[in-house]
C-alpha cells in the first residue's frame, strides 16, 4: 500500500504492484542448509483464456532448527531452574492467491486471500515463548488505477497452541512440589486448573482488523500534484483473559485518519511537498501530524531539507496487557491505573500498605523530526547517500517497567501495587508484582548514516556504511525529577537510561555482478556491531553485572552485539530455466548474540535451485 510519508511521489498506479498480466509463468526455488533447513517457494501467474481475468499463486514453506539455548527459569517452588522442554524447531507456511479483473489498461479490481502459520520460539520482556501454529489469515479486495486507489481487508489472528515456556516451568515444579510424578507434571503442566493443572499457561488469540482506505491522486495545471485520502481501523481484540484485559469480551478500538499531500516545483532546481494528517482514535485526542521537505539538485544529486511531526501510538498490547506471571502480571494503562505504596516480607509474606496514587492513560509519543541529506554521486564512479537527523519525543513510552524492588539485604518486596485499571478493580488473583508501561519526560535523539559505493567497472563495487546514533536518555541525571517516575526504584529509573542500541556501526561490501557471460554474481559483505546494553521488562543483558542476576529480573548473560561478521553470496545462471545460488551467514562462526534471551548465532549455510518454467513464452 502507498502511504502518504513515502519521501517519493505517492503515486498508486498500476506500476506499483506485479500483475499477472506482466509476468506471466511459474517459477519454484528449492533451498537446503545445515540447522535441518529445508525450504519451498513456488509462485504461478496465469491470464484466464485471453479474458480480462488473471491470478497468481504464491507459497512457501520452510522448516529447520535453531541454535540450542535454555534460559533460566525463577520458580517459587523449586529456585532456579531450566526451561522445560523448549521446542527448537521452526516451521513456517505462507500462501496467498490473487485474482485480477481489468476493466481496462490502467485499473484493476483484485481480490486477495493469504494465509500464514509458524512454529518457533519467540522472546518477551518476562521470558520466552513456544509459539505453536499461531496463524494469520487476511481477505483483502482493492481498486487500483491511476487517480484512484481504494481497499477494505479484514485479517484474523489465532495463536494455535502457544503457550509460555516459564510459566509452562513454573507449573511443572508446582505440581511436583504438590507430589505429582515427572510424566503428570509435564502433561498436567500445560492444563487449566479445571483440567487438573495449576494454571493455563497458553494464549488464546482471536483478535481480528477489519481496514478500509480510499486515495485519489491528480494534478491542477502542470506541476501541482496532489494526493488526498481518507482510512479507517476496526480492531477486535480477543484473548478471552488468557493475555488482554478482555475479560467481559472481545476489546473494540476505532481509528479514522485523513490525509493530503501537495508536490510542487519551483523551477528546474526545487521541489516542494507538504503534507498533513489528522488521526482520530477511540483512546485519545486528535493527532495532527505535518510534514514539509525541500529537494534542491545539485550536480548529479539532491540535498534534501525536512521536518515532520508524528506521533507513536501505544499498542493494544501497551493498552490492555493482564498477562499472569508468578506473584503478579502485567497490566497496559490506556485507561490509566490507580496503584498504592506496599511492603511485603519474604520471611512470613506479610504485606503493609501505604499511600495511593493515579497514574494518567497512557498517550501517544509525540516526535518532531528534523533531516538534513543529500544523495547522488560525488565524482563520476563514487555514490553517496548521506542523512543526518535530529528528533525530540515528548510524552515517551517506555519499555515494560517493573513498579516493584527485590531487596534481599532487607529480606522485603516494595513498591507500587496496581488497585484499579480505570475504574475497574484488579482482583487479588493477579498478585502485587506489577509491570506496566509509562508516559514520561521528553528525549532528543540523534543521528547520522552516511554510505559510499564506488563502481570500480560495470561488473565490480565496492561498499561501505557508517551510522551513528545517540540520545541524551542515557544522562545521568535524566529523568530523576520526572514526576510520572519519582515512586519508582532509582535502579528502575537508571534501567531507563539505557539506549537498547549500539552508538556506532558499519558495513562493508563488495560486490560482483554479471561475470563469465553475465550468468555469475557474488558479494561480501562486513557487518561490525559493537557492544551494547540492553533492558526491558525482566530482561537485562549489561557489562555491569553480566554473568549474575539481580532479584526481579532474568540471568544477565551480558551485553548484545560485540562482533564482526563475514557474510558470502553467490548465484550462476545455468540456464534460461535454471539458476542455483549459495549464501554462507557468519562465515566465521563468530559468536554473535543480537537478542535478548537467545542463542548465539552461529554459521549458517543455504543452498538454492531456482526453476523459471516461463511456459507461455512464444
Amino acid at each position: 500500500m502507498c502511504t502518504v510519508w513515502a519521501k517519493c511521489s505517492c503515486r498508486c498506479n498500476k506500476h506499483h504492484y506485479e500483475r499477472p498480466r506482466a509476468s506471466e509463468g511459474t517459477t519454484i526455488v528449492l533451498g537446503a542448509g545445515n540447522q535441518s533447513q529445508l525450504s519451498f517457494r513456488g509462485r504461478h501467474a496465469q491470464v484466464i483464456d485471453n479474458t480480462p481475468l488473471s491470478f497468481k499463486v504464491n507459497f512457501e514453506y520452510t522448516r529447520g532448527e535453531d541454535f540450542e539455548f535454555i534460559d533460566t527459569v525463577y520458580t517459587p517452588t523449586a529456585g532456579a531452574q531450566p526451561e522445560l522442554d523448549p521446542d527448537f524447531n521452526f516451521e513456517i507456511i505462507r500462501t496467498n492467491a490473487a485474482l485480477y479483473y481489468e476493466l481496462n489498461n490502467s485499473t484493476d479490481i483484485i481480490l486477495d486471500y493469504g494465509y500464514g502459520e509458524g512454529s518457533n520460539i519467540g522472546v518477551t520482556n518476562l521470558g520466552r515463548n513456544q509459539i505453536n501454529g499461531w496463524n494469520f489469515q487476511y481477505l483483502n479486495a482493492r481498486l487500483v488505477s491511476d487517480h484512484w486507489y481504494a481497499t477494505v481487508y479484514n485479517t484474523w489472528n489465532d495463536a494455535g497452541n502457544t503457550y509460555q515456556i516459564n510459566g509452562r516451568t513454573n507449573n511443572y515444579h508446582a505440581l511436583l512440589a504438590a507430589g505429582e510424578n515427572e510424566a503428570e507434571a509435564k502433561r498436567k503442566s500445560l492444563l487449566p486448573v479445571e483440567e487438573g493443572g495449576v494454571g493455563f499457561p497458553g494464549f488464546i488469540d482471536k483478535s481480528q482488523r477489519f481496514n478500509a482506505e480510499v486515495q485519489y491522486n491528480n494534478t491542477i495545471g502542470e506541476d501541482l500534484y496532489y494526493v488526498v485520502g481518507a482510512n479507517f481501523q476496526r480492531d477486535i481484540a480477543d484473548s478471552e483473559g488468557t493475555y488482554l484485559y478482555d475479560v467481559n469480551g472481545p476489546i473494540k478500538i476505532n481509528q479514522f485518519g485523513a490525509v493530503l499531500q501537495v508536490e510542487k516545483p519551483f523551477g528546474d532546481i526545487f521541489k516542494f511537498v507538504g503534507a498533513a494528517r489528522i488521526d482520530k482514535h477511540d483512546y485519545y485526542d486528535t493527532q495532527f501530524s505535518p510534514r514539509l521537505a525541500l529537494t534542491a539538485k545539485a550536480g548529479k544529486g539532491n540535498f534534501r531539507m525536512t521536518y515532520s511531526r508524528a506521533y507513536a501510538a501505544p499498542s493494544i498490547q501497551f493498552m490492555e496487557f493482564l498477562f499472569p506471571f508468578a506473584g503478579g502480571a502485567i497490566i497496559g494503562s490506556g485507561e490509566g491505573l490507580t496503584t498504592r505504596e506496599f511492603t511485603q516480607s519474604l520471611i512470613d509474606g506479610s504485606i503493609t500498605y501505604g499511600d495511593t496514587r493515579t497514574i494518567d492513560p497512557l498517550q501517544p509519543e509525540k516526535v518532531n523530526t528534523f533531516e538534513f541529506g543529500y544523495k547522488g554521486m560525488l565524482a563520476e564512479k563514487l555514490a553517496v547517500d548521506f542523512t543526518s537527523w535530529y528528533s525530540k519525543s515528548r510524552d515517551f513510552l517506555s519499555p515494560a517497567v517493573s513498579l516493584f524492588q527485590v531487596n534481599p539485604a532487607e529480606l522485603t518486596i516494595t513498591g507500587e501495587q496496581i488497585i484499579k485499571k480505570g475504574d475497574t478493580d484488579i482482583p487479588e488473583e493477579y498478585g502485587n508484582l506489577h509491570i506496566t508501561y509509562l508516559n514520561y519526560g521528553e528525549v532528543s535523539s540523534y543521528g547520522a548514516d552516511i554510505g559510499l559505493t564506488y563502481f570500480i567497472n560495470n561488473k565490480f563495487s565496492i561498499g561501505a556504511k557508517y551510522m551513528y546514533f545517540d540520545s541524551d536518555i542515557t544522562d545521568e541525571d535524566k529523568f530523576e525529577d520526572d514526576p510520572a517516575l519519582e515512586n519508582l526504584a532509582p535502579e528502575t529509573r537508571a534501567a531507563l537510561r539505557t539506549l537498547n542500541a549500539p552508538n556506532h556501526r558499519a558495513n562493508f561490501n563488495f560486490s560482483a555482478a554479471n561475470l563469465f557471460d553475465d550468468k555469475f554474481s557474488a558479494s561480501v559483505n562486513v557487518r561490525i556491531v559493537p557492544e551494547y546494553d540492553f533492558r526491558s521488562g525482566q530482561q537485562i543483558a549489561t557489562e555491569e553485572g553480566a554473568g549474575t542476576r539481580v532479584p526481579g529480573t532474568l540471568y544477565n548473560y551480558g551485553p548484545l552485539g560485540g562482533f564482526t561478521t563475514v557474510d558470502l553470496s553467490a548465484g550462476y545462471k545455468l540456464s534460461e530455466v535454471f539458476h542455483v545460488g549459495a549464501s554462507v551467514t557468519n562465515l566465521f562462526d563468530t559468536e554473535q548474540r543480537e537478542f535478548v534471551g537467545s542463542p548465539m548465532i552461529g554459521r549458517l549455510v543455504n543452498v538454492e535451485l531456482k526453476i523459471n518454467l516461463d511456459w507461455n513464452k512464444d
